[in-house]
C-alpha cells in the first residue's frame, strides 16, 4: 500500500499534467522509507504473503487511478454527489458479484451479536462512507498526490489506537511491540507527509503593470 502515492504521482503526471517537484519527491521517498521499514519491522517471519502482496498492489493501483480521475469531478460536482454515484455503482457490483450471493443468502442476520452489528455499522459508515466522502472533500483543495500521501499515517495511527484501546481495556495490549526503531520510522512518515502537504500552493496571478 505504501506504493500508492508513487503510483498517484506517476498517473497524475500523465493524466493531469501535475508537476513532480523535488519537495514532493522527497516527501514520497521519506514516507515510503518509513512505512516500508515499519512494515518490515512488524512483519511475522515465515509468512507466505506473495499472493496477498499482488492483491494489495492491485488495490493500490486501483485506488491511485480513482484519486486521479476523481480530482477533475470536484470542480463540477459536490463531494456528496460524487460519492453517492460511486457507492451506488459499487453496491450494485458487490450485490451482483456471484461469489457473494450464496454467503449472503446463508447469513442469519437476526442471530448477529450486538457488538458485531456495531462493528459492521462502523465499517460501513465510518471506515467506508465517511472515509471516501472526506477524501472527496479533500480533493477539492488538495492534489491527488498530497491526498494519497496521508496513507503513510495509517501505521502510525494503528500504533496510537493500539495504545488507546489497550488502556481502555477493549483490545489486547500490543504496546510492547513499539520499539525505538519503529518510533524512528514514525518520524520519517510524519516528515514525508509534512513535505507532501507543503507542495500545495494556491495559483497566483501577477497584477504588476495592470
Amino acid at each position: 500500500m505504501t506504493i500508492n502515492p508513487i503510483l498517484v504521482v506517476v498517473i497524475a503526471y500523465f493524466l493531469l499534467k501535475e508537476p513532480v517537484t523535488r519537495t514532493k519527491l522527497t516527501g514520497i521517498i521519506l514516507g515510503t522509507t518509513g512505512a516500508v521499514l515499519l512494515t518490515l519491522l512488524s512483519s511475522q517471519p515465515g509468512s507466505a504473503a506473495s499472493l496477498g502482496d499482488i492483491f494489495l498492489f492491485i488495490n493500490a493501483l486501483s485506488y491511485a487511478i480513482y484519486l486521479v480521475i476523481a480530482k477533475p469531478l470536484m470542480s463540477r460536482y459536490s463531494p456528496l454527489t460524487v460519492i453517492t454515484w460511486v457507492f451506488t455503482f459499487g453496491s450494485v457490483f458487490v450485490i451482483a458479484f456471484p461469489p457473494t450471493i450464496p454467503e449472503l443468502m446463508q447469513t442469519t442476520f437476526s442471530g448477529l451479536p450486538t457488538d458485531i452489528i456495531v462493528k459492521i455499522i462502523f465499517v460501513v459508515v465510518g471506515v467506508t462512507f465517511l472515509t471516501y466522502l472526506l477524501t472527496m472533500v479533500g480533493l477539492k483543495y488538495l492534489s491527488p498526490a498530497v491526498s494519497s500521501g496521508y496513507i503513510y499515517l495509517q501505521p502510525v495511527l494503528v500504533i496510537l489506537f493500539a495504545w488507546l484501546f489497550a488502556a481502555m481495556g477493549i483490545a489486547p495490549d500490543y504496546t510492547d511491540a513499539v520499539t525505538l526503531e519503529k518510533t524512528g520510522c514514525m518520524l520519517l512518515i510524519f516528515a514525508g507527509v509534512f513535505l507532501l502537504s507543503r507542495t500545495v500552493k494556491k495559483p497566483t496571478e501577477s497584477i504588476q503593470g495592470k
